[in-house]
């Protein structure tokens, strides 16, 4: 007779339990999921928060928490973790009444991209581990992993060799809103340049010097085509470092700079384009922009965006700097071409050309002696490891 009591009083358990958990499981229970920064560096760590509430009388006594996000982020603890072309994420939780667990997740943003976590998947778990009931609640949290800083002393190198060009190539074009300094009178130099106060000074005939102002105005054309058998993700992933870093270094100089690329964005379909600026407030959107570029979507004829470009520009002086580890394509003659198309106003064509290549000695082999195509000034830079 205890026996039988014993197995009705179970079964009326179960049936009690079942009802109470269907009827009451998600009310009161709340996940919330946030990135703790907005953005980090392509390297940097960081942490992700899990909050759940349990805002009822009724415990839980097993829940399961799961996520998903981009495969860029590695997290610390690699428990409960599958990583295929995402990263998803479950987390186990067993909460009494009325009470929050607060989670912490460190991870490093090892690929640059723009990470998300759009809905959180919970299941619950009665006290007979019999049933299991289902939830899906809405998130709103995203992460920002711009490019890898490229080291200040390897851009500011970088910058000398391409203003020293500038200065070297452009003395006759000169801009007297950009004094360079004082010389000695040499016979030519125009009288309107003579310095009276420093001539009077060192007894002798003294004049200004002018830099050119072609520096002040960079149009940066950055080519991620890949059109070999081997891919060299690493080297299109160098240029898009190096295109973010000279555009915000040409901008914190008090330069203007616009930013062409043939690489697709992850939103729109459309390639990821930078206007003229000089507003070192943009240092966000072109981090954000840059980070956004899909490389597995493809790229777009190279020769389209140069195009594209000429059809928006009207530039007759500046500097036109192309990113590309192509250098058979002949790239850098098409730049030029189109580049002339910019000032076809019938003023005189004061633009510089410039090709830096990326390369890596794993991948490319040891640097090639290239030839340097007339009129275009090409720079090699060795990808580090």
């Amino acid at each position: 007779m205890l026996l039988i009591l014993m197995l009705i009083s179970a079964a009326l358990f179960y049936y009690i339990q079942k009802l109470v958990f269907r009827k009451n499981y998600k009310k009161g229970l709340q996940v919330k999921i946030n990135f703790e920064d907005n953005y980090i560096e392509e390297g940097a760590v960081s942490g992700l928060k899990e909050v759940i509430e349990n805002r009822k009388l009724l415990p839980l006594p097993v829940v399961h928490v799961s996520f998903q996000t981009g495969n860029g982020l590695k997290f610390q603890s690699q428990e409960n973790i599958n990583i295929t072309d995402t990263t998803s994420r479950r987390e186990v939780f067993s909460i009494l009444w009325n009470q929050r667990i607060t989670r912490r997740l460190t991870f490093t943003g090892i690929k640059r991209g723009h990470y998300t976590v759009k809905t959180a998947d919970v299941n619950v778990y009665n006290f007979m581990m019999t049933d299991q009931y289902y939830l899906e609640l809405p998130q709103d949290t995203e992460l920002y992993v711009y490019p890898k800083h490229v080291p200040t002393e390897r851009i500011n190198m970088l910058m000398k060799r391409i203003y020293g060009m500038i200065s070297s190539r452009e003395r006759l074009y000169e801009d007297p809103l950009q004094f360079a300094g004082i010389r000695e009178y040499a016979p030519g130099d125009d009288r309107k340049k003579i310095n009276w106060k420093a001539s009077a000074k060192g007894q002798r005939l003294c004049v200004n010097m002018y830099d050119s102002s072609l520096a002040s105005n960079v149009t940066i054309f950055l080519d991620v085509s890949d059109k070999g058998i081997w891919k060299q993700e690493k080297l299109a992933e160098e240029g898009i470092r190096l295109a973010t870093a000279l555009s915000l270094r040409i901008l914190k100089a008090g330069g203007q700079v616009a930013l062409y690329t043939n690489a697709y964005g992850e939103t729109d379909g459309e390639t990821v384009n930078i206007s003229s600026e000089k507003n070192l407030d943009k240092y966000h959107e072109i981090n954000r922009k840059m980070a956004e570029i899909k490389l597995e979507k493809g790229y777009e004829e190279l020769t389209e965006t140069f195009r594209k470009a000429a059809d928006r520009l009207s530039v007759t002086e500046g500097i036109f700097l192309l990113i590309s580890k192509n250098k058979k394509e002949k790239y850098g003659e098409l730049l030029k071409a189109y580049g002339e198309q910019c000032s076809a106003s019938g003023s005189k064509n004061r633009i510089t050309y410039m090709h830096v290549i990326p390369y890596h000695k794993s991948i490319t082999g040891e640097e090639e002696a290239f030839t340097t195509v007339e009129g275009i000034h090409e720079i090699m830079w060795e990808v580090e490891n």
